[in-house]
């Protein structure tokens, strides 16, 4: 993965605001900030590679659990 597509990510992320801890983001969301799409979102989060949650039935990503996804794999990109 680029170094633009990383610190676009990480940018959008940090963008977000209210309280943080707290707020999740639906895949859309996820995807569009992260620039892929549904289905390669939804294949990282079946593997396991992209931290969730689930909200009764509904499968939602925690903005902080993101934030230090996209950082740990910008990372493993500059090493």
């Amino acid at each position: 993965m680029s170094k633009t597509y990383h610190s676009t990510a990480e940018r959008s992320l940090s963008d977000q605001k209210n309280d943080e801890s707290e707020m999740v983001l639906t895949a859309d969301q996820v995807a569009k900030i992260l620039k892929i799409s549904i289905s390669s979102l939804r294949r990282l989060t079946r593997e396991g590679v992209v931290p969730y949650k689930r909200i009764g039935r509904s499968v939602r990503y925690p903005v902080d659990s993101l934030r230090n996804y996209v950082n740990d794999v910008n990372q493993e990109v500059n090493q």
